[in-house]
């Protein structure tokens, strides 16, 4: 508070002024006419040629999936015509928009976007492009975001992939969280569909949260597994749940990728080499590689470093133009100095259409 001879002034939030007139014991209060919330808006307003848009975006926080959002945004003409609307394009599914089809000279239209989240999960973003007849007039782009939360919930992820060498062990924790309130989720079984790892069950929170610990031991081959485990639970409309478990156990020798695939090369699109790249990798230590050869006569095949290396790189070429649609099927040979891996063979497949 200041005082100024019979004056006293206020500053409280919101960048309002009080002033406070004391005058033959009569208080006269006068309100500042510029408040925060019309300063805030002329501030954050997006200008768009002749039009305002006070708002273009609006996070509606953390939802139910299958909750419909609803969000009505201003549009303000400044042009002394009216404009017209002429299309929307939305960028989600289950997002629609209505909108004042003509918004008149120095007036303001309204769009309503709404967003049918039940085929939607976790943070997402939806945006509508409004279009106008003026080609003068550049299109408004309105966003729509938050989280959406399922009823059944998988952390990290439904899909899990272990890595790891021959004669390591691995695990991985996926807990499962019952988002729906209105009903507790038990779960009464579980099943592997796969022989290449094992699950275990732990319920810290009945009804809510359930954790399944997935191991891979360590006398697994050699290999990659497509692997799954189902998960039966006391709700028949959502029984069974499926984890993926993808496992890949690696020599102590071995390529990144494991397949090299050219795949559908369009004769008339592509021409002259088309390249993919390999890695070869030890686990420990160095090795050389000696030679690299192929089946498929047309293979262009280049390494390096020279020398021995824990890591080398193999860059594979092909000549599109010597080709014929169909699939040609071959091997790359990879011959080393090492003696628990003096050859590697790594799978070719090529398509031409």
């Amino acid at each position: 508070m200041l005082g100024i001879g019979g004056l006293e002034v206020l500053r409280p939030l919101n960048f309002c002024w009080v002033v406070v007139l004391k005058l033959i014991k009569i208080k006269y209060v006068i309100t500042g006419l510029l408040l925060f919330s019309s300063l805030q808006s002329a501030i954050s307003a997006e200008e768009y040629g002749h039009v305002v848009v006070p708002e273009t975006s609006h996070n509606f926080g953390v939802v139910k999936q299958g909750d419909v959002i609803s969000y009505t945004f201003v549009i303000r003409n400044t042009d002394v015509v009216p404009l017209n609307i002429e299309r929307f394009e939305l960028s989600q599914l289950g997002m629609t928009a209505r909108a004042t089809p003509m918004i008149a000279a120095g007036a303001e239209g309204k769009i309503t976007l709404k967003w049918d989240t039940r085929n939607v999960t976790g943070k997402v973003t939806g945006k509508g492009i409004l279009y106008f007849d003026d080609p003068v007039q550049k299109p408004v782009v309105l966003v729509l975001s938050g989280a959406v939360k399922p009823p059944i919930e998988f952390v990290p992820a439904r899909i899990v992939y272990l890595s790891l060498f021959k004669g390591e062990s691995a695990a991985q924790t996926v807990t499962i969280i019952n988002n729906d309130e209105s009903r507790p989720l038990e779960i009464t079984r579980i099943e592997r569909r796969g022989e290449h790892f094992v699950a275990e069950l732990h319920t810290p929170r009945s009804g809510d949260v359930h954790n399944i610990v997935l191991k891979i031991p360590s006398d697994t081959a050699p290999g990659r597994y497509l692997e799954a485990l189902e998960i039966h639970t006391d709700d028949p409309t959502r029984s069974p749940l499926m984890i993926g478990v993808n496992i890949l156990v690696k020599e102590n020798l071995y390529t990144f990728p494991q397949i090299l695939e050219f795949n559908t090369m369009h004769g008339s699109q592509v021409t002259g080499q088309v390249t993919q790249s390999l890695l070869v990798k030890k686990r420990e230590g160095q090795f050389e590689i000696n030679r690299v050869t192929s089946t498929i006569p047309l293979l262009a095949i280049e390494r390096e470093p020279d020398g021995k290396s824990g890591t080398f790189r193999i860059d594979v070429s092909i000549d599109s133009t010597q080709l014929k649609p169909g699939t040609t099927s071959g091997i790359l040979r990879i011959e080393t100095d090492d003696s628990e891996f003096p050859e590697v063979v790594v799978p070719v497949r090529v398509e031409l259409r």
